[in-house]
């Protein structure tokens, strides 16, 4: 995301080299130009986000390459043509909008690829005239944008004239209902004009069979926040239109297992904040287009191991937050297409084998805050397109060799809050694309020399809070060249090693704070030319080598509070070197230091000279 900047230019191969890019955002910045190759290597793209630019023009070969684009927004340009072309490569593409600019007309087959398209928007144009059989191909198309306005503009003398809108709702032009308070039953507002209802902190305890039959246009239902406990069989008969139903927080705890039988259109199902205890394996059967299922803060326990069988466009799948002790092995197999699945803080102690390896497009897995205390060899292994796993807050003692071999797209990994005592040393696979890593609050004693070694593109390491941590290996951070940010804090750290961060050649942020350190190597920071934040509080810091931070010029905080500092003469090289440093330096440092922690008998000297040379940058505490 680079928005509301002054960018105005963009080099022709600035995003190469970054062919795993899903997502750019480059909203809200001056770009008047973009170089007609410049997006050629991002087939993975599935967001685009260029609106708010002065964009006047689009060469017919920007879009080529973006097969898996799914949403392009340009609108608030200045675009008063498009290549009739431009769009042609995006077959994948949901969500287009171009609206808030200069377009005068619109080439006939413009459109005529994008046949996945449900969402269009050209408002706010000069178009004049739309010629016949340019959406000719947009079957898929929901009411909102131009096709929503010719509906609208078709009903306009029947809205101004006989548009009723019940007490308690609120009706607008644009086909939206939105009803509160003391509301038992569905309102009886006008079928014709109603596309979305709202029904939210209302009295409505039951849902009747067909309460939804005559609003032959409606698109979107939500009742949310009632005290809905009851949906009857047929509730949703008479409505396959349907594209998309919340019904969360409200107080359901069973649904009939035909209820949703002809919802064969619908998109998005929310169910999340209810008490449901079970689910029948009938429920879902017709949903074949369904892309988004929450299913979350419910009280399920088990699941049935063909429940989500017919879903085989499902996107996204949230079973957060209830009851769940185990998983059917065969339970995801036939969502192929699925790319988030949460299944956090439920109750489950195992995973099987083979549970995952359908879920090639998968992005997201979330499991953290389980159960889970042991977890089957190659569990992971069918996962190339995964970005982010967590395995935090569980009760895994030990992890198998190989664990994460095969995840050349991953990019966050959170293990942290598990009793681990010991990790394999073939634990990491190939990870060119990891950039977070968090593996804190362990049991682990030490680590191997190579747990890292995979990891060249890491950003930020977590390990911190391992009490049990007394020692590091010389080459743990052998591999991190691209590393930032390094908190080893709150470990029971005594020594480290000469060489231990001589490949962090990027660090800007290290955190030793609280550990149990009694000095430094004096060449311990000699290749970190690039820390800025170094933060040594409370260790048992007596001593420095005065030329322990000769090499950190752009050192700007350096936090050395909490320790048991003799107070003899050798400190003053530290002192001098402090002094250099803050008039030399063009960001001049900030420096806590306290001597509190020795008698003041036997600092008074050497503390007197330090604060007087230092008056108006030295703080104590």
């Amino acid at each position: 995301m680079i928005t509301h900047n002054t960018l105005d230019n963009i080099q022709p191969e600035a995003f190469h080299g970054a062919p795993q890019l899903r997502s750019i955002k480059l909203s809200s910045n001056a770009l008047s130009v973009l170089p007609p190759k410049v997006f050629s290597e991002q087939s993975n793209l599935e967001q685009l986000q260029l609106d708010g630019n002065q964009i006047a023009s689009i060469s017919s070969e920007l879009f080529e390459a973006m097969v898996n684009l799914t949403e392009l927004n340009l609108s608030k340009n200045r675009l008063s043509q498009l290549d009739a072309h431009v769009f042609q490569s995006l077959t994948k593409l949901n969500y287009l909008n171009l609206a808030d600019n200069q377009l005068r007309n619109l080439p006939k087959t413009l459109f005529h690829n994008l046949r996945q398209l449900k969402s269009l928007v050209i408002s706010s144009n000069q178009l004049e005239t739309l010629e016949s059989g340019s959406f000719d191909h947009l079957s898929n198309l929901l009411f909102e944008s131009m096709w929503f306005t010719f509906v609208l503009l078709q009903l306009l003398p029947q809205l101004t004239l006989s548009a009723h809108c019940p007490n308690g709702c609120v009706c607008d032009i644009r086909g939206s209902a939105k009803c509160i308070g003391d509301i038992t039953d569905i309102p009886p507002l006008d079928p014709t004009t109603t596309f979305l209802l709202l029904l939210n902190d209302t009295n409505i305890k039951v849902l009747k069979d067909r309460s939804f039959q005559p609003f032959s246009l409606l698109i979107r239902l939500m009742i949310t926040h009632n005290t809905l406990d009851n949906i009857q069989p047929e509730a949703f008969h008479g409505a396959p239109q349907l594209r998309s139903i919340k019904l969360s927080s409200n107080a359901l705890s069973v649904l009939p297992p035909k209820v949703f039988s002809e919802q064969s259109n619908l998109e998005q199902l929310q169910l999340d904040g209810n008490q449901i205890a079970s689910i029948s394996s009938e429920l879902f059967e017709a949903m074949v287009n369904l892309t988004e299922l929450n299913l979350s803060k419910n009280r399920l326990s088990q699941l049935d191991a063909h429940v989500f069988q017919s879903l085989t466009k499902l996107n996204y799948l949230n079973l957060a937050d209830n009851q769940l002790r185990n998983l059917p092995k065969t339970l995801f197999h036939n969502l192929r297409q699925l790319k988030s699945l949460v299944i956090s803080s439920n109750q489950l102690e195992t995973l099987e084998s083979g549970s995952f390896d359908h879920l090639s497009n998968l992005l997201v897995l979330m499991l953290q805050k389980n159960q889970i205390r042991e977890i089957p060899p190659c569990l992971f292994w069918h996962l190339p397109s995964l970005l982010t796993l967590s395995m935090s807050a569980n009760q895994l003692r030990y992890i198998p060799s190989e664990s994460f071999y095969y995840l050349p797209n991953l990019t966050k990994l959170t293990l942290y809050k598990n009793p681990l005592i010991s990790l394999p040393y073939q634990l990491m696979g190939h990870m060119p694309r990891l950039q977070e890593l968090y593996l804190y609050e362990t049991n682990l004693s030490t680590l191997p020399w190579n747990l890292f070694a995979n990891m060249t593109n890491l950003r930020a390491l977590n390990l911190y809070f391992n009490n049990k941590l007394t020692s590091l290996p010389k080459s743990l951070f052998c591999c991190l060249p691209n590393l930032k940010k390094l908190s080893l804090k709150n470990n029971n750290l005594r020594e480290l090693d000469p060489e231990l961060f001589s490949k962090l050649i990027s660090l800007k942020i290290l955190m030793l704070n609280e550990n149990k350190l009694e000095s430094l190597p004096s060449a311990i920071f000699r290749n970190t030319l690039r820390l800025e934040i170094l933060d040594l509080n409370h260790n048992y810091l007596m001593y420095l080598p005065g030329d322990v931070f000769v090499h950190a010029r752009v050192l700007k905080d350096l936090s050395l509070s909490g320790n048991k500092w003799n107070c003899d003469c050798s400190i003053m090289d530290n002192v001098y070197w402090y002094k250099c440093h803050y008039h030399s330096s063009d960001t001049k440092p900030t420096l806590v230091y306290d001597f509190k922690h020795n008698s003041k008998k036997y600092c008074d000297c050497n503390y007197k000279y330090f604060y007087n040379s230092h008056l108006s940058t030295f703080s104590y505490t």
